[in-house]
């Protein structure tokens, strides 16, 4: 998808001329094993432990539907207490994710996606630093392979939350928060 910038902050941040942020290459989601707290997920923990392990496989993190399912959806700041949806979409959304796909070379491992920002508060947080992690919020159907671990399956996209601290580590995080010089217009992909 193309947009049209025409201040360059960074090589993965941009300007429209409204003013609106475009992050480019943000990872959504990455595949391993993630920490769920018990009543997270409907994985019952191991005895005597604090912690079920969720795997998520490649083949279910880059399924077409899973990659599709991020498509347009909001952009938040914090995960919501509810789903985003019609009703909730005007009070809720702070920006778009686009182009969702997945990364290549020593980024195979991650859900890539282009997110553009169109809220001031949460523009100013990104470019500020002090919010970069993000966290997509999806349903997703659970298997059990042994007390505390798991598998997700059909993970379907609702959200991608800016977060202070999101499960996927810093690895899911908006990247370049270190403006570098200023370019001229360009048509950014």
């Amino acid at each position: 998808m193309r947009f049209y910038t025409t201040e360059q902050l960074s090589p993965n941040r941009a300007k429209t001329p409204e003013g609106f942020l475009l992050c480019k290459d943000v990872a959504l989601a990455r595949t391993g094993t993630m920490l769920y707290a018990p009543g997270e997920v409907p994985i019952k923990a191991a005895p005597g432990s604090q912690a079920i392990e969720i795997e998520r496989d490649p083949d279910e993190v880059f399924a077409p539907n899973t990659i599709a399912s991020f498509a347009g959806k909001p952009f938040v700041n914090d995960h919501p207490d509810r789903d985003v949806t019609p009703s909730t979409w005007r009070q809720l959304a702070m920006g778009t994710v686009f182009h969702p796909r997945q990364g290549e070379g020593a980024q195979a491992d991650l859900l890539l996606g282009d997110i553009l920002v169109t809220d001031p508060h949460v523009i100013s947080l990104i470019e500020s630093g002090r919010k970069l992690e993000v966290s997509a919020g999806y349903d997703a159907d659970y298997e059990e392979i042994e007390p505390g671990r798991g598998r997700q399956r059909n993970i379907i996209a609702n959200h991608v939350a800016l977060v202070d601290a999101g499960r996927c580590g810093a690895r899911c995080a908006i990247g370049d928060f270190k403006p570098a010089d200023k370019g001229p217009c360009k048509m950014v992909d």
